[in-house]
């Protein structure tokens, strides 16, 4: 892979012609003057402001920095048809061909006809042929949660089989969990409390998780007595209080009454 790769596909039911390849050097070049901009701007590639082309000229990342791949379940006979003679070369390996698209070579990857290997598994996956997919599925090797979920999916929806206990009340549960974990703390606490009523904001929460990350001023801000401490009790309400403390307050309650 290169640095920058660019990819279009056309499962079985589409052909993959002239047109589409058309598209995919077109946004080849849409996104090299992009990149290039980025990093003229100092931008990194998840900042999504919009960046103002300048008036002059500018320099480019270099085309070797970008690869223009072109899928397709089968062979596209179609899009062979419509180019100049000589412009689809086969390359070294079955199901991977080279195509001329004006200045641009377009790696032409046919996913019926790549060889049946462990590397080519997750291409596979998504062959028209069912044994195909089958002994695909068998050989790949998920390295991440989402490739585990993936792997599932496709067997449970493909071939009526696979690990599909997993609930939606699951997938709520364990996105609750994540956010709190990994997320909660980059929120400002506005955009952590938008659009709730005080009662919702409390409800289905420990006291822990209702305080965590806010610091004391942010807490006694946005709540009045009564709803900071609501469906607390009483060892929750005291805790983190020094006895100092409590024994004034309670030495105060015995004077007024």
């Amino acid at each position: 892979m290169a640095a920058h790769n660019l990819l279009s596909y056309k499962a079985g039911g589409q052909a993959y012609d002239a047109w589409a390849l058309e598209e995919l050097v077109s946004h080849y070049v849409t996104y090299r003057k992009l990149a290039s901009l980025r990093v003229l701007r100092h931008r990194p590639a998840d900042d999504d402001r919009p960046i103002t082309e300048p008036a002059k000229a500018y320099p480019l990342l270099p085309a070797t920095d970008f690869r223009c791949l072109a899928i397709a379940t089968r062979f596209p006979r179609k899009l062979i048809k419509q180019l100049p003679p000589g412009s689809c070369q086969r390359g070294e390996h079955p199901g991977i061909f080279q195509l001329r698209a004006g200045t641009r070579r377009v790696r032409l990857v046919v996913i019926n006809d790549l060889r049946p290997l462990p590397q080519n598994a997750p291409w596979r996956l998504f062959s028209s042929d069912e044994a195909q997919r089958r002994l695909a599925l068998q050989q790949y090797h998920p390295r991440s949660e989402i490739g585990v979920h993936l792997h599932n999916l496709i067997a449970h929806y493909k071939f009526g089989d696979g690990n599909m206990a997993h609930t939606f009340e699951d997938m709520q549960r364990e996105a609750r969990k994540w956010i709190i974990e990994h997320y909660l703390d980059q929120l400002a606490p506005e955009e952590r409390l938008k659009g709730l009523d005080p009662e919702e904001r409390l409800k289905g929460l420990d006291a822990e998780e209702r305080l965590k990350g806010l610091d004391p001023e942010d807490i006694f801000k946005r709540y009045d007595p009564e709803e900071r401490l609501k469906g607390l009790d009483a060892e929750e309400r005291l805790k983190g209080l020094d006895e100092a403390t409590i024994e004034a307050w309670l030495a105060k309650q015995r004077r007024d009454h």
